[in-house]
């Protein structure tokens, strides 16, 4: 055999053999080199040859593959679209073999559709009320089945957008709750690694009914999202384009519309607000607090948050401006957030402790000079309102005026109660520079026809509607603000006096019922002061009520002398007479004196804690006793007498010995029970307080812990009841969301509710006498100073620069200056009870008038009595008159002056 390498030819013997062509080719080197040359030509030929048949053999076999298999994909696609009565199972075997995105879009729809249809009917006996809502495995293996179009990664924004459009077609509301309960869920861990394209997906959908799904959708994926991640940023911004609309979500119910608003108050979800800057997700924010109470409730955890209010307010700024504040009429979205501001910022103001709001010890997240700065925002913003509804006379556009109110009368309600809320943590602190309040630049001007108007005179309500378009802001005002009439008759008239006023006389009532703190007090007092005098001098006749009554029994005797039976109208004037424990009439004619010192009394003796009637705050500041309906059945005479008396006080302008409380004051005359500050409790019971500031501080995760609801137990002389501070509240936990809400009803339940029906009787007692609308214009401090007078000791300096000393005949002025010297210092050197007490002995009150006794009138007097040294100084108190006799010396005037203010005789002394 033999083997041919190259061109030597080898026998098995290794022998090589040539043939001559051979040998005469190679002869020559050119001739051998051209040789091989071609020789590889033929190879490389050979070679390529090769290869096209192999390619060309591929080709067609591919080609026979791909021509067989589309052959394939339209026949099962035949099959797909005539299958009626197929197995599921064999359809989704045939889409997942011939699914392509340009030519199958169409069965894809369908495909989400039956497999949909096929998870609602699995789920049909689900249990969707349990907390844990887990797919069971025969709902997960169809779920699974929907994701396989998602798991290709070529297709799966394509795919996500089919299927969410097949969500958003029209589903019954039980097929609504299955997908909202048990899909969305489950689709929300499946597209966490792949959030932008699933958003991108959502933009093309419309907000129908079914939208809510996707809403529900992104609200799962911002709760699934890990914190630190920057996809939750693009959720929250790009979540204010499917908040459905309000109608749509109020049309929600049960359990999937729980799940909802259970996430959107998951502390998960509001604490991704602390970690973006604010104008970033605020759209989001103002749009779900809108159509969710639970969202906007839970909102309030962020209060205390260092940056999140400063940024919110911040943010206003910047898109408001006073002299731009017809923004606010036109543009919706604005005045949404400063509604919502307003409800976080009051919330923050109402559990912010006293302790914390002091220069010292500033806990607020705003500084001092921030808090101002809001505050006087939002104070000038309310005048502006007001400014903007009631231009000047002269300018027109009735209708645009009365569409702007509308539009603009939330955003007043939250400012106005805002506003009321600073105030009277201002007052109680004294936080803010004196004269805030009123340091506007807004022109006020008040006249009694501003304040009459409107208000009929038992102060009663309608609840129609206003007749004139142009009052319908002032309607609004009234309503909220102070009236509360049920007369038609009396409404239209109301309604007629209001449309005979001024622009200027109505923004002028709009905001003595509203704000009425912008204007300055002694303003206010004195427009008091002129309302009364007006009253006093449409009284016709001379006539007078006489009545009798014995000091061992002033309270009983002046209870039936001044019942509405015995004494129909109390403004007509009081003359009276009293009797000494054994019975005699005292000497003396009542010329105003002894009426002061009565009412004064019978007022002290009323509200005696120990009567039962009123009780007492641990700083021995009196509020009605809440177990008085079940010690007197007669509870509501005795109230509405009581009521009488502090009206008849006020009409004289008579000062009461008592201390009343600010909270009682301020539901007894201006019937505000909206956002009692929480301080108010610890007076009442010091426990009480400090376990809901303790429940305030502590832990959401350990509240639930304590097992409280919106309940309470109550202790009626040893009988127990349970009362719900909402309906059903002994059902509803309280939590970390809704404490500040439990805490907010149960201050209300124990400083209003379980009063009023004794402040019903008592301002029906001080409304048959002075109308207590005209004593809504004050706070509760005020109304203390107007009803109690100033505390503290009384000034003597101011006491005798006041007095004016009548000389006898026969004194020189040298002798009375130096005995008035010493009456003087004996006067310095009393006790504040002896001081009190000789205010008293004077002028039958032993508080100074409001203001200083500059405006008591007549003004205190001393008459020096010559030749006197046996008697005793008596007073004349009709009119504040001290008759001093002229003791030798400081011994004897100091004893007998400390005696007769003591003796407690009245007239008898004379």
């Amino acid at each position: 055999m033999i083997i041919m390498s190259g061109f030597d030819l080898f026998d098995f013997n290794g022998s090589i053999k040539r043939n001559r062509q051979q040998e005469a080719m190679l002869t020559t080197l050119d001739s051998r080199k051209a040789f091989l040359e071609k020789m590889e030509e033929e190879r490389r030929a050979r070679v390529e040859g090769v290869k096209k048949v192999r390619a060309a053999s591929i080709i067609q076999t591919h080609w026979r593959g791909v021509r067989e298999r589309k052959k394939a994909k339209d026949e099962l696609r035949r099959v797909f679209d005539s299958s009626n009565g197929d197995t599921l199972e064999n359809q989704i075997r045939r889409i997942a073999y011939f699914y392509e995105n340009a030519l199958d879009s169409e069965r894809l729809l369908g495909y989400f559709d039956a497999l949909l249809l096929v998870f609602l009917i699995r789920s049909s006996t689900f249990d969707v009320d349990r907390e844990e809502l887990v797919l069971p495995p025969h709902i997960n293996s169809i779920f699974q089945m929907i994701l396989l179009p998602l798991n290709k990664q070529s297709s799966r924004n394509s795919s996500i957008r089919y299927l969410i459009d097949s969500l958003n077609r029209e589903v019954d509301q039980n097929a609504l709750t299955r997908l909202g309960l048990l899909f969305i869920p489950s689709l929300s861990k499946f597209l966490s690694s792949d959030i932008p394209s699933f958003i991108s997906s959502l933009s093309l959908l419309n907000h129908d009914h079914c939208a809510i799904l996707p809403f529900s959708l992104i609200i799962s994926l911002i709760i699934r999202t890990p914190q630190d991640s920057s996809s939750i940023s693009s959720l929250i911004v790009s979540l204010s384009r499917f908040v459905p609309p309000f109608n749509v979500y109020r049309s929600l119910s049960g359990p999937f519309k729980a799940h909802i608003e259970s996430s959107l108050s998951s502390s998960v979800f509001i604490n991704c607000y602390s970690t973006l800057p604010v104008p970033s997700y605020l759209p989001s924010l103002i749009l779900l607090a809108s159509i969710s109470p639970s969202h906007s409730e839970s909102l309030s955890q962020l209060i205390y948050h260092p940056t999140f209010l400063p940024s919110f307010f911040s943010h206003l700024s910047s898109s408001y401006s006073p002299f731009y504040i017809s923004k606010l009429s036109s543009d919706p979205s604005i005045r949404i957030q400063f509604i919502e501001f307003c409800r976080l910022f009051k919330t923050l103001l109402l559990f912010t402790d006293d302790t914390k709001l002091n220069r010292s010890n500033w806990k607020l997240c705003f500084s001092f000079e921030e808090t101002i700065n809001v505050l006087a925002t939002l104070r000038d913003m309310v005048l502006s309102l007001i400014s903007i509804v009631y231009p000047d006379d002269r300018v027109n556009g009735m209708e645009e005026r009365r569409k702007t109110a509308e539009d603009c009368q939330q955003l007043f309600n939250e400012l106005v109660t805002t506003l009321q809320t600073a105030q009277s943590k201002d007052e109680r602190m004294e936080l803010l520079p004196a004269g805030f309040w009123s340091g506007h630049k807004k022109e006020i001007s008040l006249t009694r026809k501003s304040l009459r108007s409107g208000v009929d005179r038992r102060g009663r309500r309608s609840e129609g509607p206003p007749t004139n378009i142009t009052s319908s802001f002032f309607q609004h005002l009234i309503e909220n603000y102070g009236s509360d009439s049920s007369d038609s008759e009396e409404e239209m008239e109301r309604e007629k006096k209001v449309a005979r006023m001024s622009s200027s006389e109505k923004r002028t009532l709009a905001i003595m019922r509203s704000i009425p703190f912008v204007v300055p007090f002694i303003d206010r007092v004195n427009m008091l002061k002129e309302l009364i005098i007006e009253d006093k001098d449409n009284q016709t006749g001379n006539a007078m009520i006489d009545v009798s009554v014995r000091r061992t029994h002033l309270y009983e005797d002046a209870l039936d002398d001044l019942s509405k039976k015995n004494a129909s109208s109390l403004r007509l004037p009081l003359r009276v007479s009293m009797k000494n424990w054994i019975g005699m009439t005292e000497a003396g004619i009542d010329g105003g004196g002894i009426f002061r010192e009565f009412i004064t009394e019978v007022v002290k003796e009323a509200l005696d804690i120990n009567r039962g009637l009123f009780t007492e705050t641990k700083e021995h500041l009196l509020y009605p006793n809440p177990l008085a309906p079940l010690i007197f059945h007669d509870y509501k005479e005795h109230f509405f007498f009581i009521g009488r008396l502090l009206g008849k006080a006020l009409y004289e302008s008579q000062l009461l010995d008592v201390q009343l409380a600010p909270f009682f004051l301020a539901s007894l005359f201006t019937n505000d029970r909206r956002n009692v500050d929480i301080v108010q409790m610890r007076g009442v019971d010091p426990i009480i307080y400090n376990n809901l500031i303790e429940l305030r501080e502590m832990d959401p995760s350990k509240i639930e812990s304590l097992d409280l609801d919106f309940s309470v137990i109550v202790d009626e002389l040893g009988r127990t009841r349970r009362v719900d501070l909402i309906p059903n509240g002994s059902t509803i936990r309280v939590n970390g969301h809704n404490r500040n809400d439990y805490i907010q009803k149960f201050v209300n339940f124990f400083l209003h509710e379980k009063l009023s029906s004794m402040l019903e009787c008592l301002r029906n007692g001080v409304s048959d006498v002075v109308d207590h609308r005209w004593l809504a214009i004050f706070s509760s401090r005020e109304l203390s100073l107007l009803v109690c007078g100033e505390e503290g000791n009384i000034n003597i300096d101011d006491l005798i620069r006041n007095t004016h000393v009548h000389i006898p005949r026969g004194i020189n002025q040298e002798d009375v200056d130096e005995y008035m010297i010493i009456f003087e210092s004996i006067l310095e050197s009393f006790t504040s009870q002896d001081r009190r007490s000789f205010v008293k002995f004077v002028t039958g009150c032993p508080r100074p008038p409001l203001g200083g006794f500059s405006l008591l009138v007549p003004n205190i007097g001393i008459q020096l009595l010559p030749n006197a040294e046996s008697r005793l100084p008596t007073a004349a108190t009709c009119m504040n008159l001290l008759k001093l006799p002229l003791y030798p010396d400081r011994r004897i005037l100091e004893e007998k002056l400390r005696y007769a203010i003591s003796a407690g005789a009245g007239f008898e002394l004379s």
